[in-house]
């Protein structure tokens, strides 16, 4: 017990402050970013993952649906950046650690799908960037793995969906984040304390 009030007494100062830095009653900077990546522990989600194999377009298809160098090129790009997730993913799986569900997300998107034509290769990938660009904040790679291979341009086309569907889900995922985040002025280094002492007290 004495450990934990000497830990609580020690940092009971220490908050996230406006600027999503963590600092003490005297300014001084302890994280720049709370957790790395500034999440609230309690919103944490353990999932699962599989990593979908159908997410690389073959020179047929791309020949079919796409004449423009240009968007080959943003295939190409695509596809080597969903490389490097891949291993991220697989290095850290297979239970992730992640501030939101997407998956989920994306399953109640469906019921907001709406009517009308699926989306081209262009918006496909447009909406991909858009997307990364949009949780680029966060800085987190697993975050960005996980969302990299969901909005994979592949799958969005062949999966038929929509424009309306792209964007409840994008607008119901920054809400999730903007939930997730921890709220300036948490006194985290009571938590911390507590996550330190109570352990060690058990043990």
């Amino acid at each position: 017990m004495s450990i934990h009030r000497k830990l609580v007494k020690n940092l009971e100062n220490v908050k996230v402050e406006y600027d999503g830095t963590v600092r003490n009653a005297d300014g001084r900077v302890l994280q720049f970013r709370y957790g790395d990546d500034g999440s609230d522990g309690q919103f944490t989600e353990h999932l699962r993952f599989p990593i979908p194999e159908d997410w690389r377009w073959t020179e047929p298809e791309l020949r079919d649906r796409c004449a423009d160098v240009d968007a080959r090129d943003a295939v190409k790009a695509e596809a080597q950046r969903l490389e490097s997730s891949l291993t991220i993913l697989e290095e850290f799986g297979p239970v992730l650690d992640v501030m939101v569900d997407p998956p989920t997300l994306w399953a109640r998107s469906e019921r907001y799908a709406g009517s009308g034509d699926g989306v081209g290769l262009e918006e496909a990938l447009a909406f991909g960037t858009a997307l990364l660009a949009s949780v680029s904040r966060y800085e987190n790679l697993i975050l960005d793995g996980i969302l990299g291979f969901m909005a994979a341009s592949r799958r969005i086309v062949l999966g038929g969906a929509t424009a309306k569907r792209l964007s409840w889900f994008r607008s119901q995922l920054e809400a999730a984040l903007a939930k997730a985040t921890v709220a300036p002025g948490e006194m985290v280094g009571v938590v911390a304390a507590q996550s330190i002492s109570e352990p060690a007290t058990q043990m």
